[in-house]
C-alpha cells in the first residue's frame, strides 16, 4: 500500500496511490464508491465528527496524485468514461 492522506481527513482516510482506492483507517479496509446515477460519476462518502460528506471520486484521485485543485477548476475524463478514474485518464 502507498497511502496518501485525504486533505481534511488525515488519520481517518487515505487514498492508495497504487490501486486508487480509499482506505478507512478506522475500519482497516477499503471503502467502495457508489455510482451516482444522475451524473455517471463515482462518489464516496467520508465521515468526520459524526457528519457525512460526499466526494466525487475522480477529484480525490486527481488531488492525491497532482495536488489541490483550485476553486472553479473542472477535472475532465480524457476518454469521456466517467467511471475510468485512472490518473492517466484525468486532466
Amino acid at each position: 500500500m502507498d497511502l496518501k492522506p485525504i486533505k481534511d481527513y488525515e488519520g481517518l482516510y487515505s487514498l492508495d496511490l497504487n490501486t486508487n482506492q480509499v482506505y478507512s483507517h478506522y475500519k482497516n479496509k477499503y471503502k467502495k464508491p457508489s455510482l451516482n446515477n444522475t451524473s455517471g460519476h463515482y462518489r464516496i462518502q467520508l465521515y468526520k465528527n459524526n457528519k457525512v460528506k460526499y466526494f466525487l471520486f475522480h477529484r480525490l484521485v486527481y488531488e492525491a496524485h497532482k495536488g489541490i485543485i483550485p476553486v472553479g477548476i473542472c477535472i475532465d475524463h480524457i476518454d469521456n468514461d466517467r467511471t475510468n478514474n485512472n490518473i492517466d485518464n484525468l486532466r
